[in-house]
């Protein structure tokens, strides 16, 4: 018979190297994340339309930042024989506008989240690398506010907005008693694309502005977010 462990029951028997976070993270701060995907929570909602259903449909997948990926790249093929992007830059916008809608509203507030950010921190800070496969932003948020009283002890690697391919230069810790590097897989809110393979940081404080930062590169600078919001 398979028995599930409490952690703190056997935390001494494993060296805390590295620690993979799923979307059970994100439930256990909040029961917002508590959905099956986030284009069903965008159909429940209502806020997916006839023809960006269509689109979602045609692509057979689920993954918000894939199809608006390819409306891009369709967008950028009709510019270079100089098409009326029409059409394909509508779907982009009623894609984006549905991705925008429902991470508004189904997102946890700072406010709602920081009571749960001292027992992340007392966590998170034992293991030398954390790996993030959600979207959202509570461990984000979380490891940032813990590094206001520690130090630089939570970092992504990110400099200046750009990852450093040299990333294990920051194992060493800096500006802290401790150094633990957190790393997203599939992505985050945080991160945007630009051109066909970069990727840029989002940074603007730990607070809900972070939020209103993020809704603003998308919607008004025309930034296409970057991360997986459906396992595959």
């Amino acid at each position: 018979m398979e028995i599930i462990h409490n952690w703190l029951d056997i935390a001494d028997r494993f060296h805390q190297q590295n620690l993979l976070l799923g979307n059970g993270a994100s439930i256990a701060i909040d029961k917002c994340f508590q959905y099956d995907s986030l284009l069903d929570e965008a159909r429940s909602k209502s806020y997916i339309t006839t023809s960006v259903d269509d689109v979602f449909t045609r692509f057979a997948v689920a993954d918000f930042e894939l199809v608006l990926r390819r409306l891009w790249q369709a967008k950028e093929v009709n510019s270079a024989f100089s098409l009326p992007a029409g059409p394909i830059e509508q779907g982009y916008k009623d894609v984006q506008d549905a991705l925008i809608n429902t991470v508004q509203n189904s997102h946890v507030s700072y406010t709602d989240a920081e009571p749960h950010f001292p027992i992340l921190e007392a966590f998170l800070k034992r293991f030398d690398t954390v790996l993030s496969l959600n979207y959202d932003l509570t461990l984000y948020w979380a490891t940032q506010t813990a590094n206001r009283t520690l130090g630089r002890w939570f970092v992504d690697c990110f400099v200046s907005g750009y990852f450093d391919d040299d990333w294990s230069r920051f194992k060493q810790a800096y500006g802290a008693s401790g150094r633990t590097l957190c790393f997203y897989p599939h992505g985050n809110l945080i991160f945007y694309r630009y051109g066909f393979s970069n990727e840029r940081k989002i940074s603007t404080g730990v607070s809900d502005n972070l939020l209103d930062a993020i809704f603003h590169e998308w919607k008004v600078n025309g930034k296409a977010p970057l991360f997986v919001s459906e396992a595959y």
